[in-house]
C-alpha cells in the first residue's frame, strides 16, 4: 500500500511602494514589472507585478464587499481601502530660534503642497515636542489642515481630537503612550503602529531637524522599532529639513531615514517653495511592487532600480521576513 504525502508550499511576498520620477521630477507612469530590478543583497528578486497608482485612485476597493470563502474553510473578509492618498504631516517642534524660524518658513509655503491635494486624499497632522500630539485626524478639509499646521508651531496642550470616520489615525493611536513618548523616535513608532490597520501605502512628511538627538541607546532601540512598524504600515518618509543652515550634525539621520524608507530629503532654508513643489510632483503617483521574498535571513537590504528605462526610483531599502 502506497501512501501519498500532500504539503502546501507557501511563497512569501514583499510589497514595496516605489516612486519613480524623470529628470524634471515628474512621475513616470508607464512602467511594467519587467522594467524593475529588485535585489536583496546579491540576489535578484522576482517582481511578480507592478501596479501604477496615480493620485486620485484608491489602491483597492473603497467599499468593503461581501466576505469570500477561503480554501479549506473559513471566511476572509474583504479589505476596505481609503479613497486615495494617505498623508501624515509630522512636525518636530523646537523652541530654538533657527529651527522655529525654519518651521514658520515651511508653514508659509505649505499651501504649495496642499494646493495639489485632491478630494480623495486624506491628511493628518501630528506634532512632537516633549510628547506626541495629534493635531488633526485624516481629512480633506483644507481649512482644518491649515489650522492644524498653525497649531503645530505653538507650544502647550491641545484638546483631544475625536476620531474621524475611516480612515482614522486617532482610532489606532495609543493616547497614553503618546503622552509618555520621550523622544521623536518613539513618536514615529507610535504613529506607524496606528497606521498599520489601514491598508495600502502611506506617505509621512517629516518636517523636522534630526533624530538621535541625545545619542542614547534608547533612541536607537526606538528607531529600530519604528523602522519595523513603518515597514508593516508601508510608510515612505519624505523629509523637509527645517534647520536654518547649510549643514548640521543631525542631517544625516534624516537623510538615512528617508533613504531607508523610500522617500527623499530636502533642505528648506534657502527656497522652501521649491522643495515643496518638487515633493508635490513626486507624490503624483507610485508603483506597488509585489516581489517574491528572499528565503534566507530575517532582514534583507533591498535595492530597487530600473533595468533599461531612465528614472529616479525611491523605495523601501529593507524588509523583514513574515
Amino acid at each position: 500500500m502506497s501512501g501519498r504525502v500532500r504539503g502546501d508550499v507557501r511563497v512569501a511576498r514583499v510589497i514595496l511602494d516605489a516612486y519613480v520620477t524623470d529628470g524634471r521630477g515628474e512621475p513616470v507612469p508607464n512602467l511594467t514589472a519587467s522594467d524593475f530590478l529588485v535585489r536583496a543583497g546579491r540576489k535578484e528578486l522576482e517582481v511578480e507585478s507592478a501596479e501604477w497608482i496615480p493620485a486620485g485612485k484608491p489602491e483597492g476597493p473603497v467599499e468593503a464587499v461581501d466576505a469570500v470563502q477561503a480554501p479549506m474553510g473559513g471566511a476572509v473578509s474583504a479589505v476596505r481601502y481609503p479613497p486615495g492618498r494617505i498623508l501624515v504631516f509630522f512636525i518636530q517642534a523646537d523652541i530654538g530660534r533657527y529651527r522655529a524660524k525654519g518651521l514658520m518658513r515651511v508653514r508659509s509655503e505649505i499651501g504649495l503642497l496642499l494646493d495639489t491635494m485632491l478630494s480623495t486624499d486624506r491628511a493628518a497632522v501630528v506634532r512632537f515636542d516633549s510628547h506626541l500630539t495629534l493635531l488633526c485626524d485624516f481629512t480633506a478639509n483644507r481649512a482644518v489642515l491649515e489650522a492644524a499646521f498653525s497649531e503645530g508651531l505653538r507650544q502647550g496642550t491641545t484638546p483631544a481630537i475625536a476620531p474621524s470616520p475611516f480612515p482614522s489615525l486617532a482610532a489606532g493611536l495609543d493616547a497614553d503612550a503618546a503622552r509618555r513618548a520621550a523622544n521623536v523616535e518613539r513618536a514615529l513608532d507610535l504613529v506607524a503602529r496606528a497606521l498599520i490597520p489601514i491598508p495600502g501605502g502611506k506617505v509621512l512628511v517629516f518636517l523636522g531637524w534630526g533624530l538621535g538627538i541625545d545619542r542614547a541607546p534608547r533612541e536607537g532601540r526606538d528607531l529600530a522599532r519604528a523602522f519595523a512598524s513603518m515597514a508593516a504600515a508601508r510608510i515612505n518618509v519624505f523629509t523637509l529639513d527645517v534647520s536654518d543652515s547649510d549643514w548640521h550634525t543631525l542631517e544625516t539621520t534624516l537623510q538615512d531615514t528617508s533613504a531607508l524608507t523610500g522617500g527623499t530629503y530636502e533642505k528648506t532654508h534657502i527656497f522652501a517653495g521649491g522643495a515643496l513643489t518638487r515633493l508635490a510632483k513626486r507624490l503624483g503617483g507610485r508603483y506597488v511592487l509585489v516581489c517574491v521574498a528572499p528565503e534566507d535571513g530575517v532582514l534583507a537590504v533591498l535595492d530597487v532600480t530600473l533595468r533599461e528605462r531612465r528614472g529616479d526610483v525611491v523605495s523601501r531599502a529593507y524588509t523583514f521576513a513574515p
